[in-house]
């Protein structure tokens, strides 16, 4: 019986053994997975910093035209006052006008996050009032 026991202890170290390489395999399998979405909740997080970006770019622009008012160079002021990271349009709207911003975003890899974002601002002409 001793060496029944004996032979239970050889089996239940090899299964020791084994196991460890399990963990390994399973932590090979899992670790890209983990990193894929690590590196997505980062893009995700970039792309909404650049979207609260634009639409401040755009509020941004719609503020200056408000004051500014309709005159000749108030498309290149809109740009201005938006900054470099945005391509600014400005349309009319009724008695107003909409700006709306177009920023680009970091593509990731997978295509999953948007390449563009835009923001859009409202405003009224204030000599129109």
């Amino acid at each position: 019986e001793a060496m029944g026991g004996h032979a239970f202890g050889q089996a239940l170290r090899r299964l020791q053994c084994d196991d460890e390489g399990a963990a390994t395999a399973e932590f090979a399998v899992v670790l890209p997975v983990i990193v894929m979405l690590a590196a997505l909740m980062l893009y995700l997080g970039r792309a909404s910093v650049v979207s609260v970006g634009c639409q401040d770019a755009a509020a941004n622009a719609a503020r200056a035209l408000m004051v500014q008012g309709s005159g000749s160079g108030s498309q290149a002021m809109a740009q201005a006052a938006a900054g470099d990271g945005a391509r600014i349009e400005v349309r009319p709207a009724g008695i107003g006008f909409e700006v709306i911003a177009h920023c680009a975003v970091v593509a990731d890899p997978w295509g999953i996050v948007p390449r563009m974002v835009t923001g859009r601002a409202h405003g009224i002409w204030q000599e129109r009032l």
